[in-house]
């Protein structure tokens, strides 16, 4: 009897769904372990799952393999991760395969052979079979030209499409920007907008802060819709912390400063923006630098108001030097992005701060504005040690 398991994000796992398909036995064990996942006690669902394992079950395997690539820190184990997926993915499991592939790529950090061959070929393996996932990922390959697979706009386009007919949300958002840019289809912007809801309504974040977007400027035969863009917005804001979320959030804010869809209010477009700027976001960073330099939404502060400014420059200015150094068109990216106009934006106001502030004050705010970006560099450590315990989705 086949046996589906679906792996949903629950508990520290945060794994979107994952089909397991184990062959030819059933068993109260595997329920009872399954049951045990769900609810995140890992050590009991290994305890229950590693004897099916040993003899072949492959839902089981794959199961073991899921709680050893991300489960909590008592039960990570990437080495592990991999064996078990090995053995899944040489019974033909499509996710065991696709995840095989990822660790041929990038599994160098725990000893694990690089094997770009066999990791092309497996993840091939598991997108002709139907998994969604593979065929997302090899379409990106073949449209830029990554790990030796040659470009090939029309074979990316079909995996494209295939894996966004399946509901792979990150799939159907990159082919509502395809239809956006006229990228391997014809440029449609309701077809854009189609794409872009489904994705959103499938849980991508970063749709629902697009679909945001298009209501709150209308797109295509979209008209403008204030009060839908808030909801989404907010709807944004409750599905977690990243840079969308920011992205997000500072719009909100934005429509608060400015009354669109919502009464006009000041205090709380500033609290918006300074979460925002937390979180780096480089628009937020200055519009909190002008919320206390001109006191919207609470008492006027030019000693935060200038380090906010400080602190966005010193970001921003990297940002251009990344741009500048990525290749020939360099300087003309630097130019044209958004980080040229908020760095010019910030310098004014800088400036004419200086000239204001007593030198006791600009030592206070120089101070502030260290603090602050010597705090982001110890997050960003953070953040980066824990990319290296293992791969971005789980």
């Amino acid at each position: 009897m086949k046996i589906v398991l679906y792996v949903v994000a629950l508990g520290a796992l945060g794994v979107a769904a994952i089909l397991l398909v184990g062959r030819g036995f059933s068993s109260n064990n595997f329920d009872k372990g399954q049951t045990e996942f769900e609810v995140g006690n890992y050590q009991a669902a290994i305890e229950l799952w590693m004897p099916l394992a040993k003899n072949g079950h492959e839902a089981a395997q794959v199961g073991l393999a899921t709680i050893f690539r991300c489960g909590d820190n008592a039960t990570k184990d990437p080495a592990a991760a991999f064996e078990w997926y090995e053995l899944a993915a040489a019974q033909g499991n499509a996710a065991a395969q696709r995840w095989l592939s990822t660790y041929l790529l990038d599994g160098w950090r725990f000893g694990i052979r690089r094997d770009k061959p066999r990791a092309v070929q497996l993840l091939q393996e598991a997108a002709e079979k139907g998994n969604a996932d593979a065929q997302y990922i090899l379409s990106r390959w073949f449209h830029s030209d990554l790990y030796g697979v040659e470009r090939d706009d029309k074979v990316s386009m079909m995996w494209l499409m295939r894996a966004a007919h399946q509901d792979h949300p990150e799939a159907q958002f990159q082919l509502a920007l395809s239809h956006v840019r006229g990228d391997g289809v014809e440029r449609d912007l309701d077809q854009a907008v189609h794409w872009v809801r489904r994705s959103a309504d499938n849980g991508y974040v970063t749709a629902v802060v697009a679909l945001a977007g298009y209501y709150r400027h209308g797109y295509g035969s979209l008209p403008v819709n204030y009060k839908e863009a808030v909801t989404l917005y907010q709807k944004a804001i409750e599905m977690g912390s990243c840079y969308e979320v920011n992205n997000a959030r500072h719009a909100l804010g934005t429509m608060f400063a400015l009354g669109e869809g919502v009464t006009e209010d000041h205090e709380q477009a500033c609290r918006l923006f300074e979460i925002s700027a937390e979180g780096e976001h480089h628009e937020a960073m200055f519009d909190v630098g002008v919320c206390y330099e001109e006191g919207k939404g609470g008492p006027r502060d030019l000693i935060k108001a200038y380090s906010w400014y400080s602190n966005v420059i010193v970001l921003a200015e990297a940002n251009l030097d990344w741009f500048r150094s990525s290749g020939e068109d360099g300087e003309y990216l630097a130019n044209s992005h958004t980080d040229r106009v908020i760095l010019d934006r910030s310098l004014e106001r800088f400036d004419a701060l200086k000239q204001v502030l007593t030198p006791a004050e600009l030592t206070k705010a120089e101070k502030l504005a260290e603090e602050w970006q010597v705090s982001i560099e110890e997050e960003f450590e953070q953040k980066r040690k824990g990319r290296m315990e293992f791969m971005d989705s789980c």
